[in-house]
């Protein structure tokens, strides 16, 4: 159910401030929600330096607060945001 409601969310959010809620919900919650370093993860591939800042930043916290409580599943994906970031 969870998964659903997020699929939805994640197509048809489209203003940053929701997006930077949603990933600030991921980062948080992320144990509980299924696939969660997923969804963090859709952001870093598409146009990731033309995402305005405060977008980058939630980007980059919830891949943080998701790294500490999932650092298996998450330390390809926080690499891949600094790589981003540092190259940008």
């Amino acid at each position: 159910m969870v998964s659903v409601c997020l699929d939805v969310l994640t197509r048809y959010v489209s203003d940053t401030a929701s997006k930077c809620s949603l990933l600030l919900i991921l980062g948080e919650f992320g144990e509980e929600v299924p696939y969660a370093s997923e969804y963090i993860e859709q952001f870093t591939y598409d146009n990731f330096e033309h995402l305005p800042d405060e977008l980058k930043e939630a980007v980059l916290r919830s891949s943080i607060f998701l790294f500490l409580k999932q650092p298996k599943d998450m330390l390809p994906i926080l690499a891949r945001v600094f790589e981003r970031i540092i190259n940008a």
